[in-house]
């Protein structure tokens, strides 16, 4: 056979090769869709966790009381046979018989009984929080017959393990409350420590003994179940400002520390100041007084239990004093500051100051002008000249002294001097 070669134009060839490049493009133009489209699942989630992390949470103290007194505040309620609530928290009773063992309730006599019958020993049984979720902190029993000895009380999730128990406050390894021989309510015990429990992880009440050397009698007469507890909230509410002080000369800067999500801080900076103002300031008779501008930082940030004393010093002499000075002289004066409110901060705040020999500036001439009609010692003072409608001047003359005596002249337009 002969062999067939297959030709193509020119044409055709940049034809076919346009179509190759074509689709070339388009796997490359798909292929950075999807890895567009994956980046944008990427930071879709990025941007999800930053706002559950900007969104801000905190440690919320909680207690729940169960009221043992019979029921009969109707602060606890028997919900059934075996069951307790107590703003919303359930307490169940369970046992190996719960036919015969089941909460008793007992209000005759000026007795408020609530017993947890027939034997918490010999049927096994436990007392369950069955919807506590949270870090327990604490839970105090009072008023409580636990009846009668041989018998171990236990607060936790298993009392086989200690890790997993409170332990009785005061002591740092001892996790069980022992029974005695005292057929009366007048039991008290508070178990501490910090234990995760939840719905899945249930805070118990467990009792250990011999079944056939112990009675098993648990009860309460008046008394209470008192359970502290910590659970993490989202914060909705703007907590306020949390303060840090810090202080230079005369200056007390109170910073912003809050950290909360829900804060809504307002101070510039996060900051705001307290400060000691003392002027220097003519001789007039009067006391010159030091001020704080306590009002705006009261009202900037909050704080309102804030107290300020002043003591004057006189620099030359080192006298002291509660009154604020009159008399010519170097000054100084320092505010202590207390401020409470939790904070329980203490500062003081210096600011040197001085009553001067002032001077009277007498002008009887409308065509001058002083910048001021009084000057302290050494203070620079500008005199302007206005020239009136019927004058007609080239220049003035400036006659006395214009040097010594504390005085400084400077020249400023046509104006000589003699």
């Amino acid at each position: 056979m002969r062999s067939m070669k297959h030709s193509i134009s020119f044409a055709e060839y940049e034809n076919q090769r346009s179509l190759a490049e074509g689709e070339s493009n388009v796997r490359a133009t798909l292929k950075h869709m999807k890895q567009s489209f994956h980046l944008i699942l990427i930071l879709a989630a990025m941007l999800t966790m930053a706002q559950t992390a900007w969104a801000g949470t905190k440690i919320e103290t909680r207690t729940v009381t169960f009221y043992m007194d019979g029921c009969t505040s109707d602060r606890t309620i028997l919900q059934d046979d075996h069951t307790l609530v107590s703003g919303g928290m359930v307490l169940y009773y369970s046992s190996n018989v719960p036919k015969s063992n089941y909460i008793q309730l007992t209000n005759n006599d000026g007795r408020k009984i609530t017993n947890f019958r027939l034997s918490v020993i010999q049927n096994e049984a436990d007392i369950k929080f069955t919807n506590l979720e949270g870090t327990v902190k604490s839970v105090e029993l009072t008023n409580f017959t636990f009846y009668n000895s041989g018998m171990q009380m236990y607060v936790g999730l298993d009392k086989t393990n200690p890790s997993t128990l409170l332990h009785l406050q005061g002591t740092t390894n001892d996790y069980d409350f022992p029974s005695n021989d005292t057929n009366e309510s007048t039991n008290s015990a508070t178990f501490v420590g910090n234990l995760d429990v939840s719905a899945t992880n249930q805070l118990k009440i467990m009792f250990a003994g011999d079944p056939d050397k112990s009675f098993g009698t648990f009860k309460f007469n008046d008394g209470t179940i008192v359970i502290t507890y910590e659970v993490e909230v989202q914060e909705t509410q703007d907590p306020g400002h949390t303060f840090s002080f810090s202080k230079t000369d005369n200056t007390l800067t109170a910073t912003c520390t809050s950290t909360s999500a829900a804060h809504k801080c307002g101070l510039t900076e996060r900051k705001s100041t307290l400060t000691l103002t003392a002027n220097d300031a003519s001789f007039d008779s009067q006391r010159h007084n030091a001020s704080l501008n306590l009002t705006d930082f009261m009202n900037e940030t909050g704080i309102t239990d804030i107290t300020a004393s002043f003591v004057y010093r006189n620099r030359a002499t080192s006298e002291e004093s509660n009154m604020a000075p009159s008399a010519i002289g170097d000054y100084t004066v320092t505010a202590t500051v207390t401020i409470g409110d939790s904070y329980n901060y203490n500062c003081t705040l210096t600011k040197d100051f001085s009553i001067l020999a002032g001077y009277k500036v007498n002008n009887i001439y409308s065509q001058f002008k002083p910048s001021k009609i009084s000057a302290l010692e050494g203070e620079a003072m500008t005199i302007t000249y206005t020239q009136q409608m019927d004058e007609s001047l080239d220049g003035l003359t400036l006659t006395g002294a214009t040097s010594g005596n504390n005085i400084t002249y400077t020249q400023s337009g046509n104006v000589s001097a003699e």
